[in-house]
């Protein structure tokens, strides 16, 4: 489930990002304030980790490595849709919430998660005592 809730943010996310400016033809989305850095940190922060609690087995190397490179592309890509362009700023602003994001899951709620989590201790049945 939370796989499929994490899909669909990163879809709507992603429409938000690349949506046109200007005009008069509403998406459905602009309730979403991406044009603040904090808009924009706050969007990729959930993402951050959305996907760093959907896909836990990446890692937290790989899901950053995505993530960063997700919110380049992002940001770059607005270059090509009408009243839009690229930001230092805001990319800058989408790296740090992803950063924070996972940061959080795995600093955070991943390690209250194993906490709580019954640890597989293997016991050697012929050993007299420890170090033996």
């Amino acid at each position: 489930m939370l796989n499929w809730i994490c899909g669909i943010y990163w879809v709507l996310l992603t429409a938000g990002v690349l949506r046109p400016h200007g005009g008069d033809h509403p998406t459905g989305i602009e309730s979403v304030d991406m044009h603040s850095d904090l808009g924009h940190f706050v969007a990729f922060a959930v993402l951050g980790g959305l996907v760093a609690a959907a896909w836990r087995e990446w890692g937290v190397r790989r899901t950053v490595l995505v993530l960063v490179g997700y919110a380049v592309v992002a940001e770059v890509a607005q270059v090509f849709v009408p009243g839009r362009a690229a930001s230092l700023v805001d990319g800058a602003a989408n790296v740090t919430g992803v950063l924070f994001g996972v940061a959080v899951w795995f600093g955070v709620v991943n390690r209250r998660i194993a906490n709580k989590e019954p640890q597989n201790i293997e016991v050697d049945e012929g050993a007299t005592g420890p170090g033996i």
